[in-house]
């Protein structure tokens, strides 16, 4: 009794009937109740609430003490978990041994002793479940994860290392070596490798190395080897880690590769090519710099770029970097003047890129900077050039203005002068002879040739004084069908051409005008329609009111304007080819236009040739 009080493991004795007789303490303490509580109980009480180690109920009949009391045969390590009263659950290792009191008879008592296993059990189960999470965890890593023994033998790995060696499951990679997976040549370098670690000791760390997966891709894998040592520090085997490196190789040679190709454009480039942090300090330069700004690429470095330029010109491109980087602007181009190290200032054709990082800040910035000091100086003398140019072709258009005009002075005074000379040469010589009627017909006809002299002269002066200015016209309401009518009675005299003209205007418009500069640009366009036309044709001159405007249309049947001269026909002093010996200075139709636009309208033509010519005539409206 001593012995059973003083053990740590719980004793009960219970009866053929299954009720508890005597408990010792550890049994007390194990399942948290008295004395009191176990005695005259049963494995069968409900009281237990036990459950098998899967969670479920653990039913009274198959307790080790009933099946003992029942068959008389022993149980032992049966795993039970039981609560106690205050809820928490115990978990405990049941042995049965049955008591015989005549032989070959059923047990007449069975003695149950129990250790408490619930901190054991749960020890057991933290490393179960760290077990399966670092499985789970290697498992579903990139890298390939491996354990070998001192012979080479797998006897651990991830998936990701078994399907890289032989697309096969992990397990079934336990026991095979390097030479069953790989080829020879693999096989034999890793093998190598191995025994080195594990006869020196040392780790192998972050070797690169060459392989062949299991589908024949070649790979480069960054190997990591360690010695697996056990307490007493003997090398067991090794741990490996290595991960698959292939496609940041590939990213690191093309890298490598765009940054020599770009080494070698930014040294061979003819612009000078600066880096600037967000200060302004220049952190790279080109060789270029040197050619185009005289300094030393390494005396530039950790300078300022404001050191360089005038200061309007570092004001303007401060404020122009300020603007584009406030409005998060990539690139700007910008033109500045920079000093030379020589001492002179060059200018310079600036392409700016400017640097943000992943929070769009401003980090600085790329200049690719050109010289266009000799281009500017060539620009220059070919705006020179150009402005010769533009000065000798307008003295040529005005020697061929010139010439034009006295052709057709030349021309057109010559009949009215021959006129005048005749007349009076008649009068001189005949004055006597010649009767009251004879002597006035004379006078008038040299009246009426001074006359048309004087409306020549008045015309050419107003295209050589620039013709009409809209702030010369005085305008006051005017009735331009009245105009019209004017018009066509003074031409139907002045040539003998009664009923020449024929009109279509519906009753009288009032615009504001200036009477007599409209007059004139009218009796123009009508003169040259009755002078460029069949004298029994008739002239139409129609005139219509719409909201914008006024519209007047004179339409005639005669020569018409060659297709390739129309876009000369408000040129001074210019004559269509087909008018023959038609008189006229050929400035009417400078003079309507120069009236018309004036008075901000305008003067438009449709021609055809040997059909006829319509003029159309458009002034806005203005308050009369």
């Amino acid at each position: 009794r001593s012995v059973i009080q003083a053990m740590s493991e719980g004793v009960v004795l219970q009866g053929p009937d299954g009720t508890i007789q005597t408990a010792n303490p550890a049994a007390e303490r194990i399942l948290g109740v008295t004395a009191d509580q176990l005695i005259g109980r049963t494995s069968m009480d409900p009281y237990w609430r036990t459950v098998r180690e899967d969670g479920s109920p653990f039913p009274g009949e198959t307790h080790p003490a009933i099946i003992t009391l029942r068959t008389g045969k022993p149980q032992s390590k049966i795993i039970m978990g039981v609560h106690k009263p205050n809820n928490s659950l115990a978990w405990v290792s049941v042995n049965s041994s049955p008591i015989f009191t005549d032989d070959n008879q059923p047990p007449s008592s069975v003695v149950i002793t129990f250790s408490d296993i619930t901190e054991v059990r749960g020890a057991h189960q933290k490393l179960r479940q760290e077990r399966d999470l670092l499985r789970t965890l290697i498992d579903n890593m990139p890298d390939y994860i491996f354990l070998k023994d001192r012979e080479g033998r797998f006897i651990l790995s991830n998936t990701a290392h078994a399907q890289a060696a032989g697309n096969i499951a992990a397990k079934d990679l336990i026991g095979k070596t390097a030479f069953d997976v790989f080829s020879s040549e693999l096989a034999t370098q890793f093998h190598a490798d191995d025994q080195e670690i594990m006869q020196s000791g040392k780790s192998l760390i972050n070797a690169e190395r060459e392989t062949v997966d299991a589908d024949g891709k070649h790979k480069i894998v960054l190997t990591s080897k360690i010695p697996w040592r056990d307490l007493d520090g003997q090398v067991l085997g090794l741990v490996g880690i290595s991960r698959d490196i292939t496609e940041r190789k590939l990213l690191e040679n093309w890298l490598a590769e765009n940054e020599e190709r770009l080494r070698l454009i930014t040294d061979n480039i003819r612009d000078a090519i600066m880096q600037l942090d967000s200060r302004g300090q220049i952190t790279f330069v080109n060789p270029s710099c040197l050619t185009i700004l005289g300094y030393e690429p390494d005396l530039l470095i950790n300078t300022n770029v404001n050191d360089y330029g005038l200061p309007e010109e570092v004001d303007r491109l401060n404020a122009a970097i300020k603007g584009a980087v406030e409005n998060h602007t990539p690139y700007i181009r910008i033109v500045t003047r920079v000093r030379h190290a020589q001492g002179h200032y060059l200018e310079l054709e600036n392409g700016i890129t400017f640097l943000y990082d992943d929070q769009s800040q401003y980090t600085g910035a790329i200049f690719i900077a050109r010289d266009i000091t000799e281009e500017k100086r060539i620009q220059e003398m070919e705006r020179e050039q150009e402005n010769l140019q533009t000065a000798l072709g307008k003295e040529l258009e005005l020697n061929t203005l010139k010439t034009r005009m006295m052709e057709r002075i030349t021309h057109e005074f010559r009949t009215p002068l021959t006129v005048i000379q005749s007349s009076a040469e008649t009068l001189t010589m005949y004055l006597d002879r010649l009767t009251p009627e004879q002597r006035k017909d004379k006078t008038s006809s040299i009246k009426d040739q001074i006359l048309w002299i004087t409306t020549m002269l008045d015309q050419i002066g107003l295209v050589i004084n620039g013709n009409f200015k809209p702030d010369t016209i005085n305008r006051a309401s005017t009735d331009v069908g009245g105009l019209c009518h004017q018009v066509a009675v003074e031409l139907e005299n002045q040539y003998n051409l009664p009923g020449k003209y024929g009109f279509d205007i519906p009753q009288p418009v009032m615009i504001s005008a200036d009477a007599t500069v409209l007059k004139n640009a009218i009796l123009q366009i009508m003169r040259n329609a009755a002078r460029f036309s069949e004298p029994s044709s008739k002239v139409n001159v129609s005139l219509s009111n719409p909201q914008t405007g006024m519209e007047i249309r004179v339409t005639d049947t005669g020569i018409g304007i060659l297709p390739t001269e129309q876009p000369r026909i408000f040129e001074p002093f210019f004559r269509g080819s087909n008018i023959n010996e038609v008189g006229g200075l050929g400035i009417g139709l400078t003079i309507a236009r120069a009236a018309i636009e004036a008075h901000d309208g305008t003067v438009t033509i449709e021609s055809v040739p040997k059909q006829g010519t319509t003029v159309t005539i458009w002034l806005p409206s203005q308050p009369a």
